[in-house]
């Protein structure tokens, strides 16, 4: 019995060594030593004791590994005083938040840079990446100061927001190596324009999107899906041209395209998503080719300025209850003549579609404006202002006519009108005092200015027209819907916009509505208590030009819009159909 139990504390002994010498390589890997190089002094890491290899320390999003500044050079070889080791690699958030790093050269020696590596370093303006490296890895440049970037031929990847919010990375040479670009990669940086080459098979979902100064971008004919929101909020794409590969645009990819004016799709296309061209709003004409099988729901939604959807295909596409939803009456469809009643029955099934005329040929509508004669009023201000009701427009091809746009619209004002600067805009709201006039629906209907220099008064009609002297179009300089506006009058719609107000906002209205029950139309009405106990508990309510709203960070990142723009961006307007050019 002791013989055997000896046998058993023989073994017991000898697996504890072989554990006990196991770990230490792992022990001696995971120690950290300094090295100074060129003057910057940098934390490494042990990577492998045997092969002799470190990366730059990893750090966290509360503590980087590294925390330099200035020009940084990392060296190919350290030392810790005995030994020599290879730098093969930087740990993962090893340099985020190093707000004073300004540009890095990185070793050839060096194959991974990890995720988050150089993230918010909001001074970084230029990176070396050697031609070892393979991939650009998750987040690694993101919120970073880039304003260029030598991306080498080995890369095969871009990874996951890699250069996202990079808002001064205006151009980027994506080398031929590349093969996949991953979601929201370039997401919100300041790219003008962009070639993807053909070896890239995929892009990921928001790829570009919030891409504000892309203007341009080639999509090679080796894709063969653009992904949901790819190319969502691209405010300065024109145009786009998407190649005969590709057979599905999905969801929101150009949803918020405010520019976008011309769109190619090809003939492999079967597949349009939801909400694909929602708010694409100087959309003029789309094609949609026989080969779509499938359109989305709110597909042309909000699409303000879309005169024709042609359809050449002789199958109906299966289509969603939410379709054409929002999409506006003046839009033709042209379909094949054969198939014009059945298109006209399918819309006849949908009431929530817009009556939009069905028909095999496009036919330009001339609306004229006849009879108008707006009379210039002295604000006291550099030009004069008129307004003017446009409610009765008429089909007419007489008269001296005035273009409003690039084929339809037009009117008849005779000399002398143009539209308003921006300055011009912004000399009335300062010299005016501006009262907002709501109809019971609580849905804008006018704006009275009363000039504080004489007491002249102009009115802006929703959604009709405004003009100045001395020029030759019209405008509308109140641009967005009741949903974008978050102005506040009168207690019957306090409630209803309140609640879209922030929360330090929201309650105190609220509350005194309860209270008050304040019934005014406009903030000029209303008494002196409210609007001192407005000021003093509604922290952010801004009352110098009658209008009440939370400050304009409160509300950019829910609804996207400047102040300005959502309340006086310029748009030329003759009746809701028209658009600006």
């Amino acid at each position: 019995m002791r013989k055997k139990l000896d046998n058993r504390a023989s073994a017991l002994s000898a697996l504890m060594w072989l554990l006990l010498l196991a770990l230490i390589p792992a022990q001696l890997s995971a120690r950290d030593f300094k090295y100074t190089y060129n003057g910057q002094t940098l934390i490494y890491t042990v990577v492998d004791e045997s092969a002799k290899t470190v990366m730059t320390k990893p750090g966290t999003d509360e503590d980087p590994g590294n925390l330099v500044t200035g020009d940084l050079e990392i060296p190919s070889e350290v030392s810790d005083g005995t030994n020599t080791y290879k730098v093969t690699a930087i740990g993962n958030t090893g340099f985020y938040m190093c707000k004073e790093l300004t540009s890095v050269v990185i070793p050839t020696s060096v194959t991974s840079i990890n995720e988050w590596a150089f993230a918010n370093c909001k001074k970084l303006e230029r990176i070396d990446i050697p031609s070892s490296v393979t991939s650009i890895a998750e987040a690694v440049f993101v919120s970073s100061g880039l304003t260029s970037v030598n991306i080498p031929s080995s890369v095969t990847s871009i990874g996951e927001i890699a250069f996202k919010k990079c808002r001064k990375l205006e151009r980027i040479d994506i080398p031929s190596s590349v093969t996949s670009i991953y979601r929201e990669a370039f997401s919100g940086s300041g790219l003008i324009s962009v070639t993807i080459p053909s070896s890239v098979t995929s892009i990921g979902k928001f790829a570009f999107s919030d891409c504000d100064k892309l203007e341009s971008v080639e999509i090679p004919n080796s894709v063969t899906t653009i992904e949901d929101g790819t190319f969502r909020e691209c405010n300065s794409l024109s145009s786009i041209v998407i190649p005969n590969s590709v057979t599905t645009i999905g969801s929101e990819a150009f949803k918020w395209c405010h520019n976008l004016k011309s769109i190619t799709l090809p003939e492999s296309l079967t597949k349009i998503g939801d909400g694909t061209f929602v708010w694409a709003d100087k959309l003029r004409s789309i094609t949609i080719p026989a080969s779509v099988k499938e359109l989305g729901s709110n597909v042309f939604s909000m699409c303000l300025s879309l005169r024709e959807i042609k359809f050449e295909g002789n199958e109906i596409p299966k289509t969603d209850l939410g379709t054409f939803w929002e999409s506006p009456e003046f839009t033709q469809i042209v379909v094949p003549a054969d198939k014009v009643d059945a298109w006209k029955a399918l819309f006849a099934e949908h009431h929530s579609w817009p009556k939009c005329t069905i028909t095999d040929k496009y036919t330009p509508v001339k609306k004229t404006i006849t009879g108008v004669k707006p009379t210039p009023v002295d604000m006291g201000l550099s030009v004069k202002w008129a307004d003017v009701d446009l409610g009765s427009a008429t089909k007419t091809t007489s008269g001296k006519l005035l273009k409003l746009s690039d084929q339809d619209m037009e009117a008849y004002l005779g000399e002398g009108w143009r539209v308003p600067t921006e300055g011009e805009f912004k000399e009335l709201f300062k010299n005016c005092v501006a009262q907002l006039y709501l109809n019971q629906a609580g849905v804008p209907s006018k704006v009275v200015y009363t000039s504080k220099k004489n007491g002249a008064k102009i009115t802006f009609y929703f959604p009709k027209t405004a003009f100045i002297k001395n020029g030759e179009k019209l405008v509308n300089p109140l641009k967005g819907t009741y949903q974008t506006m978050y102005a506040c009058y009168g207690s019957d719609v306090m409630l209803s916009v309140a609640a879209k107000l922030p929360e330090h906002i929201r309650k105190p209205i609220q509350d005194y509505v309860a209270a008050a029950k304040v019934k005014s139309m406009n903030i000029a009405d209303w008494p002196d208590e409210m609007l001192k106990w407005l000021k003093s508990n509604a922290e952010g309510v801004n009352l110098d030009s009658k209008f009440l709203y939370g400050s304009k960070d409160d509300f950019v990142e829910d609804v996207n819009v400047d102040i300005f723009e959502c309340f006086f961006r310029p748009v030329y307007v003759v009746d809701e159909s028209s658009d600006e050019d």
